[in-house]
């Protein structure tokens, strides 16, 4: 629950800046960004010593934060997109409540599935942690390299 508020702290943060026009980022910087927040994730999870958690908590909270400003970026994009700078704030709020309401059922669909891989089918934690971070890396670096010939300089 506290790195879902770090993250929904940082989204909301940069959401309402961009959506206002305060900061612009180029979109296909943050769609390149985006995976590689999530690849960093994985790699975290990866290197995680069940016995370090207790020092590792500020930092991880401190990344949630930090991704949810790169996101945020892109559901501001979104937003304005769909929506146009007419009536701004009330769908800031609507938009950010669906995000936050989508944020918990990922949380509870993925802490189910947790559930069940580790007390009814018997998976060690670790391992279903280590697993998981994997696929989801390879998949998040898949989409990051996708995205990088936008970042680059087109030909003439």
């Amino acid at each position: 629950a506290l790195m879902v508020t770090a993250f929904t702290i940082g989204h909301s943060l940069t959401l309402v800046l961009s959506a206002l026009s305060y900061i612009a980022v180029p979109v296909p910087l943050i769609e390149f960004l985006i995976p590689l927040t999530i690849a960093a994730t994985a790699i975290a999870n990866l290197v995680w010593k069940p016995e370090e958690r207790k020092k590792a908590l500020p930092v991880i909270y401190f990344m949630a934060l930090f991704f949810g400003l790169i996101h945020g970026l892109a559901y501001a994009t979104t937003i304005v997109s769909l929506e146009g700078r007419e009536g701004l704030a009330g769908h800031i709020f609507a938009f950010n409540l669906g995000i936050e309401l989508a944020q918990l059922v990922v949380v509870a669909a993925v802490l189910l599935i947790s559930f069940i891989l580790v007390h009814v089918i018997r998976i060690p934690v670790l391992l279903w942690i280590r697993m998981a971070s994997i696929i989801i890396l390879l998949v998040s670096v898949k989409m990051s390299l996708e995205r990088l010939p936008a970042l680059l300089p087109q030909k003439l």
